[in-house]
C-alpha cells in the first residue's frame, strides 16, 4: 500500500519484469478493500509467472489507434485506390458510425455493432443494414492485415435475408421495350441503354467508357479496371 501526503492510500504491485521493474496499481482504499487486493495481487503475480505484463497489456492498449484512426486508413490506402464506390463508404462510414471514430478499436464490442446493425435496420431497412455491416468488417479486416492485433468484432454477426430485386424482361416484352428505347428522344440515354443490352457491361463500366479503351478496327472495347478485376 502507498499513502500520499494527502492521506489518499493506493494499492500496487511492484516486480521486476524481464529485468524492468513495473509498478502495476490495483486500486485505490476504501473502494479496494484490503482483502480484495491481496486477491488482485496474486492474479497479477499469477499472470506475470506464466510471462504476461499486465503493464504490457496497458500500454498496448493506450497505443492502440482509434476507429476513426484506422477508417482514414481505410478509406486512404484502400477504398479511395480499388473501390469506385470509396465515396459512399466514407459517407456511410461516417453518417452512422461517426460516434465511434475516437474510440479504440478494441473498445467497440459485437453487442454493440449488432445493436447498431438493428437500428439501421429499423429504420433504413435490410440492405442498408447488410451494407454498413458488411463495410464495417471490411475496415477491420484491414486493420488486422495491416498489423492491429485484435479481433474483427463482427464475426458472426449475420446479414439479414435478402429478396433478390432483379426483374428480368421476358421475351414478349423485348419487342415493347426496344421500341420504347428507340422512341427516347434524348440520344445518350439511348445509346447507353442500348451499351448495357448489346455487351452486357456493369452500369458503372458503361458509364465510365473513354474513347481510348476503344479499337475500331478490332471492333473491342478493354475495360481496365472491372469489379472482379
Amino acid at each position: 500500500m502507498a499513502i500520499q501526503s494527502s492521506g489518499s492510500k493506493s494499492f500496487y504491485v511492484i516486480k521486476k519484469i524481464a529485468g524492468r521493474s513495473e509498478k502495476i496499481f490495483l486500486g485505490s482504499y476504501p473502494s479496494l478493500t484490503i482483502e480484495n487486493a491481496r486477491k488482485m495481487a496474486s492474479i497479477k503475480l499469477g499472470q506475470i509467472a506464466v510471462g504476461i505484463n499486465p503493464q504490457e497489456q496497458k500500454r498496448t492498449i493506450r497505443a492502440e489507434m482509434t476507429f476513426g484512426q484506422l477508417f482514414e486508413q481505410y478509406v486512404t490506402r484502400y477504398s479511395r485506390i480499388h473501390k469506385k464506390t470509396w465515396k459512399a463508404d466514407q459517407s456511410d462510414l461516417t453518417r452512422f458510425m461517426g460516434h465511434w471514430f475516437k474510440r479504440k478499436l478494441s473498445d467497440i464490442k459485437p453487442a454493440e455493432i449488432r445493436q447498431l446493425i438493428e437500428t439501421i435496420y429499423t429504420d433504413n431497412g435490410r440492405y442498408q443494414a447488410n451494407k454498413m455491416l458488411q463495410r464495417l468488417r471490411a475496415v477491420y479486416k484491414k486493420g488486422i492485415e495491416w498489423g492491429w492485433q485484435g479481433l474483427n468484432p463482427t464475426i458472426g454477426i449475420k446479414k439479414y435475408p435478402e429478396k433478390s430485386r432483379d426483374r428480368f424482361i421476358q421475351p414478349d416484352e423485348m419487342p415493347w421495350f426496344i421500341k420504347s428505347l428507340e422512341e427516347e428522344p434524348d440520344e445518350t440515354i439511348r445509346d447507353f441503354f442500348w451499351c448495357l443490352l448489346l455487351l452486357g457491361a456493369r452500369k458503372t463500366n458503361t458509364v465510365m467508357m473513354r474513347w481510348d479503351e476503344l479499337n475500331w478496327e478490332r471492333q473491342e472495347w478493354r475495360i481496365p479496371h472491372t469489379k472482379n478485376g
